[in-house]
């Protein structure tokens, strides 16, 4: 506070009438107000805290203390002002409430009967959640006895009633509890667990594409949804709220993505022989620029066989036709998954896929490749009250797990429209389509942050990147074994009995067939040779290498590989022109 206001509270300590640490925990801004004015006769724009802006004559004074948005009503002048520590003003209204639970609210103030008789009131009662006070488990009450719904404003009018509904016939408040309310502080513990429950949600955070989510539009859904997250993060429900378990199906599914919190290690630029040369600047240098990048990478590499090659067909595939072909080749499912998910990804895919090209020069906005959903970022709200700086380590490696994990719902989505293609669940003339991505995430006890979101049209498997055959390391050690195996096998099944042999220093001569002495072995055409290309073998025979032909017994040696495939591709038409042709059951009559 500044020097005036500090001088003006401590002159108003000395001037208002009030009892001090009569402020309950929890108790209600409204209800607080309407006692400083009925035991000083303050009218609206007289009370500690005022906002200036509503105290110029051309605005009515009127002040919404139900939520009191951007802190319009200065509770920390009033603190001061009543004698009062500022810590007595917690929760005292909902503004503290990220925007995408204020649906859970009510219209305006409910009320117990009973809290009302102690001189007690509290903000939270209007949380539609509650059906009955936690204190009292009285119902609450939204209106008078007239009908007349207590309202979420406070103007002269209602302050001039000290305390009264304007039929009145109902009091808020007596004399006696106006200056000390007979509610003690340990009864007000039943709110607590509300409180704790209040202060996790708020701290989650959300991501950007919340508001397009039709659950989040209707109050009854909205009760659900936030049940179910309560449940899929773990937080501690309040039993005094009502349950939401049998409502509508899950809204929520707990597609859980944890991982632990770390600062990202500083990396150094490879430093090349050769500048790259120059390319054309088309993906801003943000995080999820770059985990698309990397995930599209792996799934061409390691996901897809064949994409490209399918993704050319199904861009001039007629109308309902990809049932068809889903149907009859199963390995055109998961590249039409990924041609899809990219489209959705990325809207200008097209432009630049299938078959790739280089973007075109643009000069007016070089970063022009952009993504599509909004899923992609945090909530700048909930960042906030998640206590998280837009610009800290944190928000940054936030961002690089939200945009994999709403790659990883756009996918799931995606693999569901293509397995109902395949099963024939759509009807012939159905648009596949994703649903809007949406995630929240809070961060667990021991330092994780588990991510969850929508199921993919209520798709009730959990499906995760593909992969093509041969996932790691080992089982491809294995299978590269197997294939050196089956290559030495084919080698010697070739390489057996006599052989018409031609040597650099000998000559032609028939001697037994040469046996390969080490990997590997290469089988080749014999190009260069007018027609069909013969097959032949190249392997490692002794202190030189032979060229071996696969439908005739003739080797030829070399010192090299390149000497060995040169001296057969000049004898081989000779071979062929020989008297009498010698084929391979000539060759078997002659003896060792």
């Amino acid at each position: 506070m500044t020097d005036a206001a500090t001088e003006l509270a401590a002159g108003l300590i000395a001037t208002l009438t009030w009892y001090r640490g009569s402020i309950r925990p929890y108790a209600s801004l409204w209800h607080t107000l309407m006692r400083v004015a009925a035991l000083n006769g303050h009218k609206a724009g007289e009370l500690p805290g005022w906002p200036a802006s509503l105290t110029a004559p051309q605005h009515r004074r009127r002040l919404h203390p139900l939520h009191n948005p951007k802190c319009a009503f200065n509770t920390e002048a009033l603190a001061h002002a009543l004698g009062e520590p500022l810590e007595v003003f917690r929760w005292s209204h909902l503004g503290a409430l990220p925007s995408w639970m204020r649906p859970l609210v009510a219209q305006g103030f409910r009320v117990c009967l009973t809290c009302l008789d102690e001189g007690y009131h509290s903000a939270l009662f209007s949380l539609r959640l509650l059906q009955d006070c936690p204190i009292h488990n009285r119902p609450l009450l939204e209106r008078c006895h007239c009908g007349r719904a207590f309202p979420d404003k406070l103007t002269t009018a209602d302050l001039n009633l000290r305390g009264c509904c304007p039929c009145g016939q109902f009091t808020f408040f007596t004399p006696e509890v106006c200056r000390v309310p007979r509610l003690t502080p340990p009864q007000t513990q039943a709110l607590d667990a509300v409180v704790q429950w209040l202060d996790q949600l708020s701290r989650v955070v959300r991501s950007s594409a919340w508001r397009e989510l039709a659950p989040l539009s209707r109050e009854a859904l909205t009760s659900h949804v936030v049940w179910e997250l309560s449940s899929a993060l773990g937080l501690a429900y309040p039993k005094c709220m009502t349950c939401q378990a049998e409502a509508a199906p899950p809204a929520w599914r707990s597609f859980r993505h944890a991982s632990t919190y770390d600062l990202p290690l500083q990396t150094k630029k490879i430093r090349r022989h050769h500048p790259a040369p120059p390319r054309p600047t088309y993906w801003a240098e943000t995080p999820a620029n770059h985990v698309y990048k990397s995930v599209a990478r792996y799934l061409r590499s390691h996901g897809v066989r064949h994409g490209d090659r399918w993704g050319q067909q199904f861009q001039f595939l007629p109308s309902g036709d990809e049932k068809r072909l889903l149907h009859h080749n199963p390995e055109a499912v998961p590249a039409w998954t990924e041609w899809m998910w990219a489209q959705q990804v990325e809207p200008q895919a097209r432009e630049r896929r299938w078959p790739y090209r280089p973007p075109g020069p643009d000069k007016a906005n070089t970063l022009y490749g952009g993504l599509g959903p909004t899923g992609f970022y945090a909530c700048p709200f909930t960042l906030r009250g998640a206590s998280i700086s837009p610009h800290s380590p944190l928000h940054i490696w936030l961002e690089y797990q939200a945009a994999g994990f709403t790659l990883l719902q756009l996918w799931r989505s995606a693999h569901f429209q293509a397995r109902a293609g395949v099963d024939h669940i759509l009807p012939e003339d159905a648009t596949p389509a994703i649903e809007p991505c949406d995630w929240s995430a809070a961060q667990q006890p021991g330092g994780h942050w588990v991510f969850i979101g929508h199921p993919a049209a209520n798709n009730p498997t959990s499906v995760g990147w593909p992969s093509l055959p041969l996932p790691n390391k080992s089982a491809r050690e294995y299978a590269f074994r197997k294939a050196l195996d089956k290559t030495w096998k084919s080698v010697l099944s070739v390489c057996v009995g006599p052989c018409l042999t031609w040597l650099p220093q000998a000559g032609w001569t028939v001697s037994q067939a040469a046996q390969p002495s080490a990997m590997p072995c290469r089988r080749l055409n014999l190009l260069g040779l007018p027609g069909k290309k013969p097959v032949f073998w190249v392997f490692e025979a002794g202190d030189g290498f032979v060229a071996r032909m696969c439908g005739a017994k003739l080797q030829v040696f070399g010192g090299t590989p390149k000497e060995a495939i040169t001296a057969l591709r000049k004898w081989y038409p000779s071979f062929q022109r020989m008297q009498g042709v010698l084929t391979p059951s000539l060759l078997e009559q002659v003896g060792p």
